[in-house]
């Protein structure tokens, strides 16, 4: 069916097509419509309503598949309806997550931006934790003493030292205050001296 010259007037609210009579669109009421045919309303739901993201999962010859559709509720004889305002099947999975997230109002920032970096605010770690994943097997401290005791933890600590940042004693310990290593053996508040009397005690 045709529709009426004026239908760009009515988006959002009515639909104006042309049947038999002449008649005036609802957003132009100062202007009639001469046609052979009335034109009658075909109203459809504002444009004010929440979107949301519905996922339709179904299966067929064992495969399964998953449609997306953008839809927004309205209220219509006193029942909430839904109207379809789009497919997005078609997007890749991440975008997709994307946009069910911004429409559930997450807000979505650039990695940039989510994160900022702190100078000083953060420790070594990463490294550390794989030299001491690689030393525990080996049984190095066991080797070093058989029971756990400080100069055992601060011998270890040099080992990694050793192996990560080799350097002098002083500069040694100023370096683990950057790292977690000092947390991980228990040895936060050691200094040059205990480490030249855990090395005696070896």
């Amino acid at each position: 069916m045709p529709v009426s010259p004026w239908f760009p007037y009515c988006t959002g609210v009515c639909v104006c097509v042309c049947v038999n009579t002449p008649a005036r669109c609802r957003k132009r009421r100062r202007l009639e419509i001469q046609r052979t045919v009335p034109i009658y309303y075909a109203y459809m739901p504002r444009r004010d309503g929440l979107a949301h993201l519905v996922t339709i999962t179904r299966s067929y010859n064992g495969k399964v598949y998953e449609t997306h559709l953008l839809r927004r509720s309205y209220r219509k004889g006193g029942k909430v309806k839904n109207v379809t305002v789009g497919n997005i099947s078609h997007l890749p999975r991440p975008i997709i997550a994307m946009v069910r997230k911004a429409l559930r109002g997450e807000v979505l920032l650039p990695l940039d931006q989510a994160f900022e970096v702190v100078a000083g605010g953060s420790r070594l770690h990463g490294h550390i934790r794989a030299v001491m994943t690689a030393i525990d097997p080996l049984g190095l401290p066991s080797l070093i003493a058989s029971r756990p005791i400080r100069q055992r933890s601060l011998v270890v600590a040099m080992v990694a030292t050793r192996i990560l940042e080799p350097q002098s004693k002083l500069a040694t310990t100023r370096w683990w205050h950057d790292t977690t290593l000092p947390e991980l053996l228990s040895v936060e508040d050691a200094d040059e001296d205990d480490i030249y009397e855990a090395m005696d005690c070896v």
